[in-house]
C-alpha cells in the first residue's frame, strides 16, 4: 500500500501546523518506524517551511533508520543534513545533526549481537572521524550553551566508544561546565568509570569515590536526562549503584600550592583515577607500571620498558612544567631582542610555551617506540612514528597485522591508541596540534600579544596569538597524557591476560626515589 504523501507546500502554513506534523512523525517513529521512513521520503516542502520540512525529514530518516537498521535511510538523512549545513552555514544545529547521522551510520555497521571485531574501528573511521570533528566545531562555534553541551557530550561518547576514556572525560566535564543541567554527561562519565572498575580491578579505591560522585549526579538528574535522552537513559541513571563516599572534585580555591592548582585546573595530572589529585603526597603523578611478566629465559637486568615509561613520564612532566613557567613563572631575561613592530613577544616565556607544545607531541612517537619494545613488534626504532605505527595508510587504514593477537583479545589500550592516532592524521580532530608541532620543529613560530599579523609575511614563519597558543599547548599536553595512560592500559591488559596462560616470572620494580633513599615507596 502506498504511503500517505505529505505535501508541505500546500499543507503547512502556520507554526502550529508544523508542530502537529512533527508530533505525528515523532509518534509514528516510535510505533511504526518503517512507515515513518516511507512517509518521510514522500514528504515534500517548499516556501517558508521548506528548510524546516527538510530538517524534520532528515531527522526522521536517521532516527527511524537506526531503529530498523536501514542504512540507506540513514545515509539519505545524512545527505539532506549535509546539504542543509552547506546552504545554512550559520545554523549549527544542522551540523550537529549531521554528526549524529554519521555516528549512527558507524553504529549500524556493528553486528546486532556484539561484540564486533576491532576491525570495526578501522572500517568506520571515516564517518567517526568526521563526526568527532563536527561535534568539536559545533561546541566551539555555537553561542547556545545547551547545544554546545550536547555536542560535547556526544563527542565524549564517540571518544569513549574507542576506549579513549581520558579524552572522553575531559569532553564530558566541559559539557557539564557549559550546561550544568545536561546530566547526560554525568551519566556517561559514571558508566565509563564503572566499566573501568570492572575492566581493571587493581585500580585504587579512589576511582570508586570518583565514580560514586558522578553516579550521584546522574541519579539526581534523571529527570533532566529523560528530557534530553529519553526514558531509557533515565532508567539507566536511576539504576546506577550507590556509593557511601561523599567525595566531590576539590574546589580550586582550596588548593594553596600554585603549581598544584594549575595542574588541577587544566586536568594535567598523571593519575589513573582521572580526578582526585592527592596533593598531600610529594609525588602525586602516581601512575606507573609496577611489574611485568617475562619468560624465565629472558635474560638478566630490568626490562627496558621500565626505563621507557619513566622517561615518558619525565618528558611529559618537563613539558607541563615549561607550560606552567611560561604562564606563571618568573624568569630573568638576559637577551636583547629587536622589536618587529607587530606586537610580537620574544624571550624565555614565549619560547618555553612553544617548546612545551612541541615537546608534548614529541612524547607520542616515544609512546609508539615503547609499545614496539614491550609488545615485541620488531620495527626499526629509527623509523617509528606515532600516527603510522598502529594502522596502515598513515594511521587511517586497516590495522597492521602485527596487532592481531592483541586485537583478538580486545586490548582497550591498543584500540584507544590506534583511534587517537587516526585523529592526528590530516583532516582529523587533532590535526591542528600536529601542524603546530611541525611548525615549531621545522620552521619558526612567533607569538603576539595583540592580533597575529606580521610586519612582513614569510612562509618560514607562523604567527599565533599568545592566548590561543597557550590553550593549544594545554590541549597538546592532554593528548600526550592520554597516550601515556592508554599505553599503560594496553600493558596492564596484556599482563593480566598472560598471567595464568604462560610460565613466566613476574618482575616487580620499586619506585626509583625509594631505592635512592628519597622517601616512602607509597609516595
Amino acid at each position: 500500500m502506498a504511503a500517505n504523501c505529505y505535501d508541505a507546500s500546500s499543507m503547512i502554513r502556520t507554526k502550529s501546523e508544523f508542530a502537529s506534523l512533527a508530533s505525528h512523525f515523532q509518534t509514528l517513529s516510535d510505533s511504526d518506524p518503517r512507515r515513518a521512513i516511507d512517509e518521510a521520503r514522500a514528504m515534500k516542502g517548499s516556501g517558508e517551511y521548506k528548510t524546516a520540512i527538510g530538517d524534520l525529514r532528515a531527522g526522521i530518516l536517521i532516527d527511524a533508520g537506526q531503529t530498523v537498521r536501514d542504512e540507506a535511510a540513514v545515509r539519505e538523512g545524512v545527505s539532506v543534513f549535509r546539504q542543509l549545513a552547506s546552504t545554512h552555514p550559520r545554523v549549527p544545529g544542522f551540523r550537529y545533526n549531521l554528526a549524529n547521522g554519521l555516528s549512527g551510520l558507524s553504529r549500524l555497521r556493528l553486528p546486532p549481537k556484539p561484540p564486533a571485531h576491532p576491525d570495526w574501528y578501522a572500517a568506520t573511521q571515516a564517518d567517526r572521524r568526521e563526526a568527532r570533528c563536527i561535534y568539536k566545531e559545533v561546541a566551539k562555534n555555537t553561542e547556545e550553551a545547551k547545544l554546545a553541551a550536547q555536542a560535547l557530550t556526544n563527542l565524549g561518547n564517540e571518544l569513549d566508544q574507542g576506549f579513549r576514556w581520558v579524552e572522553a572525560y575531559d569532553s564530558w566535564v566541559e559539557a557539564l561546565n557549559a550546561d550544568p543541567a545536561n546530566q547526560v554527561a554525568a551519566l556517561s562519565t559514571a558508566r565509563m568509570l564503572l566499566r573501568r572498575i570492572k575492566q581493571f580491578p587493581s585500580h585504587p579505591p579512589s576511582l570508586h569515590r570518583v565514580a560514586g560522585y558522578y553516579c550521584r549526579l546522574a541519579t539526581r538528574g534523571a529527570g533532566s536526562i529523560e528530557q534530553i535522552a529519553g526514558a531509557g537513559a533515565a532508567r539507566m541513571a536511576r539504576s546506577l549503584p550507590t556509593f557511601r563516599s561523599r567525595w566531590r572534585p576539590r574546589k580550586l580555591f582550596e588548593i594553596k600550592d600554585p603549581f598544584g592548582k594549575f595542574v588541577a585546573r587544566q586536568r594535567l595530572a598523571l593519575v589513573g583515577t582521572i580526578e582526585g589529585l592527592d596533593l598531600r603526597k610529594a609525588r602525586w603523578d602516581d601512575v606507573y607500571i609496577g611489574g611485568v611478566s617475562e619468560k624465565f629465559d629472558s635474560g638478566p637486568g630490568v626490562p627496558p620498558v621500565f626505563a621507557m615509561i619513566n622517561q615518558l613520564k619525565a618528558d611529559y612532566c618537563a613539558a607541563r612544567w615549561a607550560l606552567y613557567t611560561a604562564e606563571s613563572g618568573s624568569l630573568k631575561e638576559t637577551s636583547v631582542y629587536g622589536d618587529t613592530l607587530d606586537y610580537a613577544v620574544y624571550g624565555l616565556k614565549p619560547s618555553l610555551l612553544i617548546l612545551a607544545q612541541r615537546s608534548s607531541l614529541d612524547v607520542l612517537d616515544r609512546v609508539a617506540v615503547c609499545a614496539n619494545e614491550y609488545f615485541r613488534i620488531g620495527d626499526n626504532t629509527q623509523q617509528i612514528w606515532f600516527r603510522g605505527f598502529w594502522r596502515q595508510n598513515k594511521g587511517t587504514g586497516p590495522w597492521r597485522s602485527v596487532w592481531k593477537e592483541e586485537l583478538d583479545a580486545w586490548n582497550p589500550g591498543l584500540i584507544a591508541l590506534g583511534d587517537l592516532a587516526s585523529d592526528l592524521a590530516e583532516g582529523g580532530l587533532l590535526w591542528d596540534k600536529q601542524v603546530l608541532r611541525n611548525a615549531g620543529t621545522h620552521r619558526f613560530s612567533v607569538l603576539h600579544n595583540l592580533g597575529k599579523t606580521p610586519s612582513r609575511i614569510s612562509p618560514a614563519v607562523d604567527h599565533h596569538g599568545r592566548r590561543e597558543f597557550l590553550l593549544e599547548t594545554v590541549l597538546s599536553l592532554r593528548i600526550a597524557r592520554s597516550a601515556i595512560l592508554y599505553l599503560i592500559d594496553a600493558i596492564a591488559w596484556r599482563e593480566r591476560r598472560i598471567a595464568l596462560a604462560d610460565s613466566r616470572l613476574a618482575l616487580k620494580i620499586y619506585p626509583h626515589h625509594y631505592i635512592r633513599g628519597h622517601g616512602d615507596p607509597r609516595w
